[in-house]
């Protein structure tokens, strides 16, 4: 889970506010709906199904994101396999 955490508590806590636009312009490029994971949450039990269900539906935008290395985020770059393990949970 910690691949799909990761890019969101960065993005969301991004201090430079780069990496929030740059997620909204990679959604309106990719013709998707600009929407982010929201992170808090009072209750925690479902946040896990939540994460891994938006990191699915989100797979292409993720990945074109942690391919900007000057984002930081391309140690959160995620494997084909670890990607077919996502979709299978």
């Amino acid at each position: 889970m910690a691949p799909c955490k990761g890019p969101a508590q960065k993005v969301q806590g991004s201090q430079s506010m780069k990496l929030l636009p740059g997620w909204q312009q990679t959604l309106e490029d990719l013709e998707q709906m600009v929407t982010i994971l929201s992170c808090n949450v009072t209750t925690c039990w479902n946040s896990m199904f939540d994460i891994l269900d938006y990191a699915i539906g989100h797979h292409e935008a993720v990945d074109l994101m942690t391919q900007h290395r000057e984002l930081g985020l391309h140690a959160f770059k995620q494997t084909d396999e670890a990607q077919e393990i996502l979709e299978q949970l």
